[in-house]
């Protein structure tokens, strides 16, 4: 009795495995990617001109919820860096275009999304260089 009960749960456990293994499940994506993802934020990010001139630095995590259709919804932040980059990071996720869903199976799904916004004012720096050599 003690074997037909293991076998039956390492039966069960492989079916289920089984039906794991079949479902497809792809992330919810920026449309174009990763790269024109950074680039939307590149174009969009202004930096507050009062965490320049306190040199307030940091990096702040916005999460957002992309829903069936794309659309962005209960943005909020997630982990803060200071406020007023907290504000900044906020600003620009909601001029966000529609996001391709999540899908399982084919089929959209709901998802969080935890994106990362970095604030370095070198990088502004070397941005700013380079907008002024062209």
């Amino acid at each position: 009795m003690k074997n037909l009960s293991v076998s039956l749960f390492i039966l069960l456990a492989l079916s289920w495995c089984q039906l794991i293994a079949k479902t497809i499940i792809t992330k919810p994506s920026y449309p174009g990617g990763t790269e024109a993802m950074m680039a939307f934020l590149d174009a969009n990010i202004s930096y507050p001109e009062e965490a320049n001139k306190n040199r307030m630095e940091g990096k702040t995590l916005v999460a957002f919820i992309v829903n069936e259709d794309g659309t962005l919804s209960n943005i909020k932040i997630q982990k803060s860096s200071w406020e007023i980059l907290d504000n900044e990071a906020l600003r620009v996720v909601q001029l966000m275009p529609k996001w391709i869903p999540a899908q399982v199976d084919g089929k959209p799904k709901k998802e969080m999304v935890i994106l990362p916004v970095l604030f370095n004012l070198k990088l502004i720096k070397d941005r700013t260089r380079l907008v002024d050599k062209e």
